[in-house]
């Protein structure tokens, strides 16, 4: 009897051992799949009509990190050199106290706390490692096939492509680019049988995609790889050479402009010289950066206060001589960009975190993709603003921390665990963007469709539930006047509300100044308004102007002089470039001699309308 229940005693043992150790193989399955699909998480999943790509994956990104930091906590202390991301992600979080924008300083702040927690929460296990690892050379992989088809013409899937852009699913050129060269160290440590494929293909979509700072990173990152290997460097550098020329020989041929374009294509718009525009951008950032030094403008709020510093020669360059519409929102250069925003202490951990991450690299501690990685994110770094590509940052992150032996495994004090906690705010914050752009997206689309009620709808809810991004209440006044003519009634004071929320955060709004410029000629209640708003854009005896050279901006300047019969301010029309703005302003001149009965007044406007001529021959 006792050797019977002895018996079932051992079998149910048996029986549970058995089934913890499935459900223990269930959990490792399930923590590797979940690693292998977090950098496809990041860098593949798009909406075509998400108004600003980068922003959306930034919310991705806080939503996962966060959720990372809640499930897993502080396992261990971070090594100094990381420590220095958080320290940046603290000082951000406080620049709100005396930035302009405290909204847009909160939602860059939390971002530098995601860039600190993706070190905190990748895996340790060797087996999870290498699934993430595996899973960033598939993305890796998808991102430039689809970049590649997108040259070819291929108008698929979700009908996305851009006319002669060949985009990927980063939405734009440059960060496309910056993700590409920034994990091609982490692809290289992936399988043969993936790596290698994901780096050939990246290669060839480099050469297509035609960016000069993503293909210097690219290959300085593999030669740098190659240049540390310890065995069959040869070998190696003989496979590397090759894959180099078939890249550069197929991405070649398959360029944009080539090759024939989707059927949908419209013409690519010109582009400037861009060498020059960033030149003239760097230079007047660095006066911004002196006049802020010891602070800093607050964390993300280089686009509220630039538009005071602009170059007209940098205006003029970058919007095509003002054939398009351009605003300045970041920097194009991150050291820069941080020194502005988050001043001496920003920088000044910036360089600490180099120095520790070189001197890091002098002992041995941080191997050669680590190493890799951190000279392709510096060499984009320095011509673009990969700090703020999801995809590109949260990279750069993994492959230093996975490839950075830390010495100190001691635990973390208690109090700190407590931190995990901050993953709440992170997940609703990034879940709050992901929401707005979604909204925006839908607009987009009601735009494209002329459903005027979807499209006022989904505005509303962007507003509500994305509190931290301005454009949307700028999109909803701009819903509801067209320019040049009359608003309803009982729309207009709803259409100045948000127009002034707008110009409340961003005083240097273009769009919103010239808006307000149109509403002042259509409302005379608004038209002291409105001429105040032109007269911030081309400047008056005391103040340079935001863009002195804006056509628009000139014409409604025209029309506030001829309806207060100024005539001799309407010769700020003689400011004008381009035959098509003079036409417009021969046109007002026409318009406003027809109505007076001055016979002085008669001959200035004639005098103008003769210059006008003149200069349009």
């Amino acid at each position: 009897m006792a050797s019977s229940a002895t018996a079932r005693s051992d079998a149910s043992r048996a029986c549970a051992d058995r089934l913890l150790a499935l459900l223990s193989l269930a959990l490792r399955i399930a923590v590797r799949t979940l690693c292998f699909l977090l950098p496809i998480l990041v860098a593949v999943p798009f909406d075509p009509q998400w108004p600003d790509f980068e922003r959306a994956r930034r919310g991705l990104l806080l939503v996962l990190a966060g959720a990372g930091l809640l499930a897993v906590g502080l396992r261990k202390r971070p090594a100094p050199a990381l420590l220095c991301v958080a320290g940046l992600a603290a000082w951000a979080l406080l620049s709100m106290i005396w930035a302009r924008d405290k909204l847009l300083a909160l939602e860059h702040g939390a971002w530098f706390c995601a860039l600190a927690a993706v070190p905190l929460v990748l895996p340790e296990g060797r087996g999870a490692r290498r699934a993430l690892i595996t899973g960033c050379a598939a993305a890796l992989l998808l991102t430039s096939l689809y970049g590649i088809a997108q040259s070819l013409g291929l108008n698929w899937p979700m009908h996305y492509t851009v006319p002669h852009q060949p985009v990927s699913s980063l939405g734009n050129l440059n960060v496309a680019a910056e993700w590409t060269a920034v994990a091609a160290p982490l692809a290289f440590l992936a399988s043969p049988l993936l790596g290698w494929p994901a780096l050939l293909a990246a290669d060839v979509y480099l050469w297509a995609n035609g960016g000069r700072a993503g293909l210097i990173a690219f290959h300085l990152a593999l030669v740098t790889l190659m240049a540390l290997r310890g065995q069959h460097r040869w070998r190696g550098a003989v496979a590397l050479a090759a894959l180099f020329a078939v890249g550069a020989v197929a991405g070649t041929m398959i360029r944009p402009g080539q090759t024939r374009s989707a059927p949908s294509a419209a013409a690519p718009a010109p582009r400037g010289d861009t060498i020059r525009v960033r030149m003239l951008t760097w230079s007047r950032a660095l006066q911004l950066a002196q006049d802020n030094l010891v602070l800093g403008i607050g964390a993300g709020n280089f686009r509220v206060e630039f538009p005071r510093y602009r170059d007209p020669a940098e205006i003029a360059e970058s919007s095509h001589q003002h054939t398009i519409s351009t605003r300045v929102t970041m920097a194009h250069n991150d050291p820069i960009q941080i020194a502005c925003e988050l001043g001496i202490p920003g920088a000044a951990l910036l360089i600490l975190l180099l120095v520790m991450l070189g001197r890091a690299a002098r002992e041995g501690r941080l191997s050669g993709p680590g190493i890799a990685a951190v000279l392709a994110f510096g060499a984009v770094a320095t011509l673009r603003s990969p700090t703020w590509n999801a995809a590109a940052a949260a990279a750069a992150l993994a492959a230093v921390a996975l490839n950075l032996r830390h010495r100190d495994n001691r635990a973390v004090p208690t109090p700190l665990r407590a931190l995990r906690f901050a993953g709440i705010p992170l997940v609703l914050l990034g879940a709050s963007i992901l929401v707005g752009e979604s909204f925006g997206a839908d607009f987009a689309r009601a735009k494209r469709t002329n459903e005027a009620k979807a499209g006022f709808i989904a505005l509303r809810a962007a507003i509500d539930f994305d509190p931290c991004e301005a454009d949307w209440r700028l999109l909803r006044a701009q819903l509801y006047h067209a320019r040049g003519k009359p608003v309803e009634p009982n729309l207009l004071a709803g259409v100045v509300a948000d127009l002034d929320a707008v110009l409340e955060r961003r005083p240097g709004s273009y769009r919103a100044l010239l808006d307000l410029g149109y509403l002042g000629l259509t409302h005379k209640e608004l038209r002291d308004r409105g001429r105040r708003a032109v007269e911030l854009l081309l400047g008056t005896s005391g103040n340079p102007g935001l863009d002195p050279e804006n056509p628009i901006a000139i014409l409604l300047a025209g029309n506030y002089a001829g309806l207060a019969r100024e005539w001799s301010h309407m010769r700020v029309l003689a400011r004008l470039k381009g035959n098509d703005a003079l036409d417009q302003a021969i046109k007002l001149c026409r318009g406003f001699m027809s109505r007076e009965k001055d016979i002085k007044a008669k001959l200035e406007i004639a005098a103008l309308t003769e210059i006008l001529k003149k200069l349009k021959q």
